[in-house]
């Protein structure tokens, strides 16, 4: 299930109103570039939003591992460790801790949607930071999602 919101970009979610959730961040395209590892002010401020009310973790596909680890410590979230990558559904397993109510926030229908269609949680899609640093092999892969989901939201498997 997708939640709507009004906004765009991460750092313009309305969270407030999330509350008792296991939050699952991703981080490439959803907290800073694919390319980056700073992480803005804005995008932290909906963090610590999120913190207040519900338990929050960062994950990434990216198969840079370090940067990922590096990232989430930046950000004083906790990184989920797996061998696993969305959208398996076994990496839920390696959350240390309870995990209730999840909501999934990222960029990427194939990985991050389906994730959360996986599971039954919630997905929150949101617009992807891009920069002009960013791969061609990952900008390849983000016109490939694009286009599945504008294809899976004209086939109604999406709202």
């Amino acid at each position: 299930m997708i939640l709507k919101q009004k906004t765009s970009f991460f750092h313009e979610l309305e969270v407030e109103e999330i509350s008792g959730m296991t939050v699952i961040l991703d981080i490439d395209g959803t907290l800073t570039c694919s390319s980056q590892k700073d992480v803005s002010q804005k995008v932290i401020k909906i963090i610590r939003l999120l913190e207040q009310k519900n338990s929050v973790y960062a994950f990434s596909n990216n198969y840079d591992g370090h940067r990922s680890r590096e990232i989430a410590k930046s950000i004083n979230v906790p990184y989920i460790k797996s061998p696993h990558k969305k959208p398996n559904k076994k990496v839920l397993n390696y959350i240390q801790g309870e995990v209730c109510g999840v909501i999934a926030i990222g960029d990427k229908y194939l990985t991050d949607g389906l994730f959360a269609q996986f599971i039954g949680a919630k997905y929150i899609k949101v617009n992807r930071y891009k920069c002009a640093s960013d791969s061609m092999v990952d900008r390849l892969a983000c016109i490939l999602d694009d286009l599945v989901y504008f294809c899976a939201k004209c086939l109604g498997v999406v709202r």
